[in-house]
């Protein structure tokens, strides 16, 4: 039998955040995972060269200090990559779109309307076509999902930017910052324990999975959006709360990485036809990693690539797209999130624009709490976004009515 405070549903970095800051705050911790490993949609492998791939989240940037806090108080470089996440060079058939242009389309695109989709948006403006295409292109990747579907609000978002600010990474992969965040924490981690049902009330929590359950005076929900109601709430979140939720949408992407023959030079390019970027980068004191990677954004673009048929085409076309570089089309490696079934897409697209939907998204219901890059406001879909909603969920908590324990029984 062990004693706990709070049950947390999820080991990404809102659930280990929070149950990180619970348990620094004196609290016992219950943290209940449904895949067998920590960090969620952050996810680090290696290629057969040694080269880490990002399977999931990737890059960080200067602004996001919650990322920069967390990295270092687990110990964790943050390596420079030698090139911009935001500021990528756009290629069609014809050759590389203007970066001025794209930028002067960019900041009319911003001033166009306040309302409305980005599609709409590039509609009224007047812009040349390949200007327009290499826009739409870049929203469509960032975003991953088609410009009718995105709000113009989406274009105050990180993901919309053209700073050129330099992109960092974890050093060893980011997944290092769940694993030792995991490693800190004194309470229970269960892997591989799919949560059943969540029975609350005003008095409590009552978490099962397969084979035992976890009482608590508090829970945080981490999970998407996507996959809320495999969760099997007893009794139904409320209407309000329900409806939020079921509203949320959720990006479709993919990623792939191959092996080179060399080290290039840092670069960021975006295929404007086929609705992709492509990067190489450096990571750690050496020169750049020999390894090209891509990201592809929008189900459309997936089904252009042939994505689920593997990574086939899509390298046919990254090979077109980066003549200079002798890949390796043997070892790449491919990650895709539409079928993760505990994740269901990739990250939330910001639908939720309105900051009453917002804070709403983020209230308690009863014992009840919600964490996770789709609560995090103009931080969604980023890794800040995730570790800031697990600090927010953890201070309602410390911050609100009743204290005590409840028992786990396992």
């Amino acid at each position: 039998m062990t004693d706990v405070r709070v049950t947390v549903v999820g080991a990404g970095l809102a659930g280990l955040t929070a149950a990180r800051a619970l348990e620094a705050a004196g609290h016992t911790v219950l943290v209940v995972e449904a895949r067998d490993r920590v960090g969620g949609r952050v996810w680090s492998q290696q290629l057969d060269n040694g080269v880490w791939f990002e399977r999931g989240a990737e890059f960080i940037e200067d602004g996001q200090t919650a990322v920069h806090r967390l990295a270092g108080e687990l110990g964790i470089r943050l390596s420079p990559t030698g090139m911009s996440y935001s500021d990528r060079e756009p290629r069609d058939l014809v050759g590389t779109v203007a970066r001025g242009d794209v930028l002067a389309g960019v900041e009319a695109l911003r001033t166009s309307a306040p309302t409305g989709t980005v599609a709409e948006a590039l509609e009224r403006i007047a812009l040349p076509g390949r200007v327009r295409r290499a826009i739409a292109a870049r929203l469509r990747v960032s975003f991953a999902q088609d410009p009718a579907r995105l709000g113009v609000e989406v274009l105050r978002h990180d993901a919309a930017s053209f700073s050129g600010r330099e992109a960092y990474r974890c050093e060893g992969g980011n997944q290092q910052l769940a694993l030792r965040a995991a490693a800190e924490l004194n309470g229970r981690i269960l892997l591989g324990h799919v949560v059943e049902s969540i029975a609350w009330s005003q008095h409590g929590v009552l978490v099962r999975w397969h084979g035992g359950q976890a009482a608590s005076a508090a829970c945080v929900v981490t999970t998407p959006a996507t996959v809320w109601r495999r969760l099997g709430f007893e009794p139904d979140l409320p209407a309000w709360k329900a409806g939020l939720l079921d509203r949320i949408e959720y990006s479709h992407a993919a990623k792939i990485a191959a092996p080179l023959e060399s080290r290039p030079d840092p670069s960021a390019v975006l295929s404007v036809d086929h609705a992709f970027w492509t990067w190489t980068a450096t990571r750690g004191e050496q020169p750049a990693e020999p390894a090209v990677h891509a990201f592809a954004g929008s189900s459309e673009a997936l089904r252009g690539l042939a994505v689920v048929d593997g990574p086939g085409r899509w390298l046919t076309a990254l090979q077109d797209l980066r003549p200079e570089l002798a890949i390796d089309h043997h070892s790449a490696v491919l990650s895709t999130w539409d079928d993760d079934p505990w994740a269901l897409g990739a990250y939330s697209t910001g639908s939720l624009g309105g900051s009453a939907d917002i804070a709403a998204l983020r209230a308690p219901v009863g014992p009840i709490h919600f964490a996770g890059e789709h609560t995090a406001g103009d931080w969604f879909a980023l890794m800040e976004g995730a570790i800031r909603s697990g600090q927010r969920a953890a201070e309602e908590i410390r911050s609100g009515p009743g204290q005590g324990g409840a028992r786990s029984i396992p």
